[in-house]
């Protein structure tokens, strides 16, 4: 009897062995597989990136039209009809976003216009390319739409023309202009809303 039982212990203990080395092999495979797709994705956003540079910075498209207050459609030189996520501008709300739309049919419509990339990331998670847009007289898009109190100075990233599109908000705030004349604080995005909670913080501080 205790001959058997001993077998069977054995035989339990190796059976046990076997799985343990089972599930460690498979663990292995997926994690291996893990970080191969992670590496493909990154070669992948990197060749992305490496063509929208060589296709869209510093070249010239046409304005096709608005799509909300922070993006646009634009033509490039194949035909392509590209969707654009302006850098450094945020929307106050959806009924400001119409505002904002109307506002850039009526500055771009009929225009050629210039695209400038950021040099780490060229699309957002709706795969729209991110751009600093100015027209064809070098005017950059982004703080006009901002000097106008139609949209808000994004500080939520940085970005290359914070400081322009910055002193265009601050004008529009002290000439109560666009949103600034009305609304006040009760549209304000949450996510501003928190930014200057921080910067309150940040002042009280500094005293």
């Amino acid at each position: 009897m205790g001959v058997y039982v001993a077998k069977w212990d054995a035989a339990t203990s190796a059976s046990r062995l076997r799985t343990r080395r089972r599930w460690r092999i498979l663990g292995t495979v997926f994690v291996g597989l893990v970080l191969l797709s992670s590496l493909f994705d990154y070669l992948r956003s990197q060749n992305r990136r490496g063509d929208d540079w060589v296709r869209f910075d510093g070249r010239q498209v046409a304005f096709v039209g608005a799509i909300d207050g922070e993006s646009i459609s634009v033509r490039d030189e194949r035909g392509d009809v590209i969707p654009v996520r302006l850098l450094g501008v945020a929307s106050f709300s959806a009924d400001w976003d119409q505002r904002a739309a109307r506002r850039l049919n009526s500055l771009l419509e009929g225009r050629k216009l210039i695209l400038h990339l950021e040099p780490t990331q060229t699309r957002d998670s709706r795969d729209r390319l991110l751009a600093y847009v100015f027209t064809d007289d070098s005017r950059p898009v982004s703080p006009e739409l901002v000097g106008a109190g139609l949209a808000l100075d994004d500080r939520r990233v940085p970005f290359a023309f914070h400081g322009a599109v910055g002193q265009a908000e601050s004008l529009a705030r002290r000439k109560h202009l666009g949103f600034w004349a009305t609304s006040g604080s009760r549209e304000m995005p949450a996510w501003r809303e928190a930014w200057f909670e921080r910067r309150k913080n940040s002042v009280a501080g500094a005293l």
